[in-house]
């Protein structure tokens, strides 16, 4: 659903409804989403893209690994999601986590929300620092997560302790600094997580 690999596209739009986006095949049909749910819902892969789009319902997405808008290898995602209230979510109840809008080996990734109180059970929102070597120095990943609203969306962990991802908290700290010739450092790409009421207009 929504995955593009090895130069392909993939793309989901969804005008309205109360949608599940549950990708359920694994390995050996155990029935959990395993390296099958790496490339879904919003994933490019090997310069594919993936571009997933809901306009409206209270969804549910599931998918472990690098499935909600996630890329690999000069991949390209998008997961927009623009009213409802919504959950990223492991239906499988296997407690695989999993990342959303995470880019690696010199990919872009987002993953926008607007409006709602969501829920998300992911591992990582945004986080930009997996680079292996062999890719091109230059540039690096770049991702991005916002969730926009004044709704209190729900993130793992207990209500009053430090989480590096919660409600109406940002933080544009996750990449891996590289050593250039001149000997500093510096960040590989943009790796960025916001939750918060934004003023669009």
């Amino acid at each position: 659903v929504a995955g593009g690999y090895a130069g392909g596209v993939g793309v989901v739009v969804d005008d309205g409804g109360n949608d599940t986006y549950f990708v359920k095949r694994g390995p050996g049909g155990d029935n959990r989403s395993g390296w099958s749910g790496n490339h879904a819902l919003a994933n490019g892969c090997h310069r594919g893209i993936g571009y997933l789009l809901d306009r409206a319902g209270n969804d549910r997405y599931s998918a472990s690994g690098l499935g909600g808008g996630c890329g690999w290898d000069l991949g390209v995602a998008y997961l927009m999601d623009l009213d409802g209230d919504d959950a990223l979510v492991d239906l499988h109840g296997k407690n695989l986590g999993g990342n959303t809008a995470w880019p690696a080996a010199a990919s872009v990734t987002a993953s926008f929300h607007k409006g709602g109180t969501d829920t998300y059970e992911r591992t990582t929102y945004g986080d930009a620092r997996t680079m292996p070597e062999g890719y091109p120095s230059a540039g690096g990943n770049f991702g991005f997560f916002l969730d926009v609203g004044p709704e209190k969306d729900i993130y793992p962990g207990k209500e009053g302790d430090k989480r590096p991802y919660d409600n109406n908290t940002a933080r544009a700290d996750q990449t891996t600094p590289k050593k250039e010739a001149d000997g500093k450092e510096y960040p590989q790409g943009i790796g960025v997580f916001v939750d918060g009421a934004l003023d669009l207009k």
